[in-house]
């Protein structure tokens, strides 16, 4: 009789474990259904380290634990992780405390002058000095942060970082030396841009630096009167305009004929296809057919080899920039090796 009772109970015990593996795979997948769907329009990632132990958790843990779970995984909202993606979604205030902190460091590339294979410049890039993670490359975070105001404050330490860190360096530099800074669209409709251009060109002794801004094409512009009037106190300031990824959108023309630019840049899509690539190699000739039309100076990103230089060399391209030369690197480094 006992043994009976033994055997039903374990029997049961069967039961109930199968009954709370199959509640728990059900609720699984209507939490994964209802997160697919809530974050269908921002983008998903999933936790690689679940998904290796979800038959861990299937197998060892009572529906009420498989309850408290998802409750804490909803609550929380935790970003899953999936390692073929590129980037996530992070939450606006552990951004805002990177701000704060600092922890958004400037990188350099180097600008190379075509005419006397010299360093005439720089563009300044953004890493994520993450205390966890370490150094995070823009496209784990940029594009969150541009849909958002905290793109302002974020490039606003950029420019302070790199005036605090070459002003007192400036005798090191090379005459005329560029700062190209990427400014996204949102950025252009503040009025501390213009103040953070005025201390920035202050900073340095007169007439010894160009200070440009990129206009990025991730975000459209609209040419309004308010930021019609920020250009021109721009222009006023000294400060000049380039377009980034020329040729790639439609606004690139529309800038030319709004605003008073002076410089292009040939993005990278097209210059490291120029020689495999003839329309990439058409496009590049009759972007910098444009340039010279309209008198503006030319700078070619993205280059990988000697054969690229030359030809843009032969091309009249002013300005060259690309791994060929260096890829970004931090302020020390770039120091150390360029200056």
């Amino acid at each position: 009789m006992k043994r009976r009772l033994l055997s039903n109970a374990r029997d049961q015990k069967g039961e109930m474990m199968g009954l709370n593996l199959k509640s728990f795979r059900l609720l699984y997948r209507i939490f994964v259904m209802l997160f697919i769907t809530i974050t269908a329009s921002t983008g998903f990632i999933f936790w690689r380290i679940f998904s290796n132990y979800q038959d861990n958790i299937q197998s060892n843990m009572g529906l009420e634990s498989a309850f408290i779970l998802l409750f804490l995984l909803t609550l929380l909202s935790v970003v899953f992780f999936y390692q073929h993606t590129k980037s996530s979604i992070i939450p606006e205030y552990r951004l805002k405390k990177a701000i704060k902190n600092k922890q958004f460091i400037p990188y350099i590339q180097p600008i190379i002058c075509s005419k006397n294979n010299k360093i005439i410049g720089c563009e300044i890039l953004v890493r994520w000095q993450h205390p966890v993670h370490g150094l995070l490359t823009p496209n784990k975070f940029i594009a969150q942060i541009e849909k958002s105001d905290l793109i302002i404050p974020l490039t606003h330490n950029l420019i302070r970082q790199v005036q605090e860190y070459f002003a007192p360096i400036a005798h090191q530099l090379p005459e005329h030396f560029h700062f190209n800074f990427n400014i996204s669209a949102r950025h252009y409709k503040d009025d501390s841009l213009v103040d953070d251009c005025h201390n920035f060109i202050k900073a340095f002794p007169e007439d010894s630096i160009r200070l440009i801004l990129e206009i990025t094409e991730r975000e459209l512009l609209e040419p309004d009167e308010y930021i019609i009037s920020l250009f021109n106190k721009l222009d006023e300031l000294g400060v000049l305009i380039a377009l980034d990824d020329f040729g790639t959108g439609y606004s690139n023309h529309n800038y030319l004929q709004k605003f008073n630019v002076d410089l292009v840049k040939i993005g990278h899509n097209f210059v490291s296809k120029m020689n495999t690539d003839i329309i990439s190699k058409h496009i590049v000739e009759n972007i910098i057919d444009l340039a010279l039309r309209l008198h503006l100076e030319i700078v070619a990103e993205g280059i990988e080899n000697q054969k690229q230089v030359n030809q843009l060399k032969n091309y009249s391209v002013d300005y060259l920039q690309g791994y060929y030369f260096n890829h970004p690197i931090s302020l020390d480094e770039f120091v150390k090796k360029w200056l």
